[in-house]
């Protein structure tokens, strides 16, 4: 059987950029967020991180790691809410693409989850979700949304050339065959119509978290954007980019520096759980944190928002 691992962008060979241990990462999914990936990595002895050549986007490999429905299932979870905080009633993602949205387009939120933009989007337009999820659609469909379990490729065949706007909020960074997912989606689009994606920020907003970050690894995140990763996309695929905006979405510039310090004093444990000791090492090591913090604050932001426009 061949070694060699190939972009789900371009398809050709892509080059094997780091190594993570999957012991390390199940430890910290669960002892950060309760949650069990111990299945995902079972047989498997390490992580790998590639990187394509023609667009910079960098994947974790080996494919399966993607994550199993029974993970989405924990995350989705009204447990897992009440656990970690609860969901937000409106997010700034869903600001973004409210304000693209005009009276009289027909639009889809992909991977619509329970469908909170799709409240406010279907006061301008008429709005459909597709969510792969039952439980998130399940809720969706009784607040009254007109939401689809399951995914862009059985949508495809019934809704060909429909919509005049696709959105896919925190999506394409779970997905592992990019070019096929991106195509699908263009397929969903009227002419000239336009495909939204926004995406976590690793560059270098969650890559500062460090390379064992939870949420930013499989299972949870399949792959890495940067803005030069999501013009590759856009190249690669031929389809032209009208905007690329970077927004907040991962908290103000006091909790980047925060975030920094933590990584320079080597304490990974959540927020909640630091001992009088860390919170110590955090403060000794803030100076350095907010100086490096300050040289990059342009890019800070949590999340990108790209838009492509079809031919």
């Amino acid at each position: 059987m061949s070694d060699r691992v190939t972009s789900p962008i371009t398809g050709n060979e892509a080059d094997i950029i780091d190594y993570l241990d999957p012991e390390i990462l199940t430890k910290r999914y669960m002892d950060e967020w309760g949650l069990d990936v111990a299945s995902v990595f079972r047989g498997i002895d390490q992580v790998q991180l590639y990187k394509c050549h023609e667009t910079g986007y960098r994947f974790f490999h080996p494919e399966r790691l993607a994550a199993e429905e029974k993970i989405y299932d924990q995350i989705n979870s009204e447990e897992f809410e009440v656990r970690n905080g609860g969901a937000l009633e409106w997010k700034e993602d869903w600001q973004f693409g409210l304000s693209l949205i005009e009276p009289g387009d027909r639009i889809l939120d992909v991977g619509c989850s329970d469908g909170g933009f799709l409240v406010r989007a279907g006061t301008v337009g008429t709005a459909l979700g597709i969510e792969g999820n039952a439980i998130s659609s399940e809720r969706a469909r009784k607040r009254g949304l007109n939401v689809t379990t399951g995914h862009v490729g059985d949508f495809l065949q019934d809704h060909t050339e429909e919509f005049d706007k696709v959105f896919a909020f925190q999506v394409l960074e779970h997905v592992y065959d990019v070019r096929r997912f991106v195509t699908d989606l263009l397929h969903l689009l009227k002419p000239h119509g336009k495909l939204i994606f926004v995406v976590p920020n690793s560059d270098p907003y969650f890559a500062a978290w460090g390379k064992y970050d939870p949420l930013n690894n499989p299972p949870h995140h399949i792959g890495l954007w940067n803005e030069s990763s999501l013009r590759g996309l856009g190249e690669a695929l031929g389809i032209e980019i009208e905007l690329i905006s970077l927004l907040g979405g991962g908290g103000t510039f006091v909790q980047s520096v925060y975030r920094r310090a933590s990584l320079l004093a080597r304490v990974y444990s959540p927020v909640r759980r630091h001992s009088l000791g860390e919170w110590l090492r955090i403060a000794l090591a803030a100076p350095v944190a907010f100086t490096l913090t300050s040289l990059g604050r342009r890019r800070h932001a949590g999340n990108i928002a790209v838009v492509y426009r079809k031919p």
